[in-house]
Parts: structure tokens; C-alpha cells; sequence
């Protein structure tokens, strides 16, 4: 029997922050004053069809077993997010300037580290490997 994971994809990618121009303009008797804000969004499309457990058992093998350190085409193997939220896959994206509709703002930078992350992991069959 076939053991397979049924992973939910969905890549991401990052929108600008709001940003907002303001010219002023003075000449002697008036002062005039224009404001432009330009909004950048981000179109989340519709999740891809689930793939059956025997298909994705097969395409995981394939990943995981398909690195060959001699051939830069191979496969890398399977990536692997252990998100600290599981309710929510907006909920571990750290991204700035991506407007997170479940958070209904913006990320901003924590002690300094990376602007746009979600942390993961790469397997294959060459790491992890034990000499006994």
C-alpha cells in the first residue's frame, strides 16, 4: 500500500506597501498641494486540484530519490515547511511589504531578521546519512 502526504501548495508572491507622493507648489499669492498614493495587490488564484494518494506517493519518491549530485537538472528532493501555525498557511508568512489577509496588515521586520520568509526544509535520499 501506498503512503503518500497531501501537501497544499500555494506560491506567493510579494505586493508592494502603499506608497504615498506629496508635491507642494508655492507661488506668490497661492500654495498648491498634491497627494498621489500608489497601491500595488497581489491576486491570490484558486488552489490547484488534489492530486489522488498513489500519484502523489509517486511524485514525492520521485523528488526525494531523484537528486543526483553529478547532474544540475536533477530533482533537489521534497521541501518541507513545519509551520508553527497549522490553522493557517498566511498565518507563517513573514513578508513586509505582502498585505496578509488573515492578519489584515502588513508583517514588519522583528530584531532584524529577513525582510520575506517562510521557513523550510529540502530532503533527499543523500542527506541525513548515518555510516552504521
Amino acid at each position: 500500500a501506498a503512503t503518500a502526504f497531501a501537501p497544499a501548495v500555494l506560491l506567493q508572491g510579494c505586493g508592494d506597501k502603499p506608497t504615498t507622493t506629496s508635491t507642494t507648489t508655492t507661488t506668490p499669492g497661492s500654495t498648491t498641494t498634491s497627494t498621489t498614493v500608489t497601491t500595488t495587490s497581489t491576486t491570490v488564484h484558486a488552489r490547484t486540484p488534489a492530486i489522488d494518494a498513489n500519484t502523489m506517493a509517486d511524485l514525492l519518491n520521485k523528488q526525494y530519490l531523484g537528486f543526483d549530485s553529478t547532474d544540475d537538472t536533477s530533482a533537489l528532493g521534497v521541501t518541507i515547511s513545519m509551520v508553527a501555525q497549522d490553522n493557517s498557511f498566511y498565518k507563517n508568512i513573514f513578508c513586509s511589504s505582502f498585505y496578509n489577509p488573515v492578519l489584515k496588515s502588513h508583517t514588519s521586520c522583528y530584531v532584524g531578521q529577513a525582510d520575506c520568509r517562510m521557513s523550510a526544509s529540502l530532503y533527499n535520499h543523500q542527506m541525513i546519512v548515518s555510516q552504521d
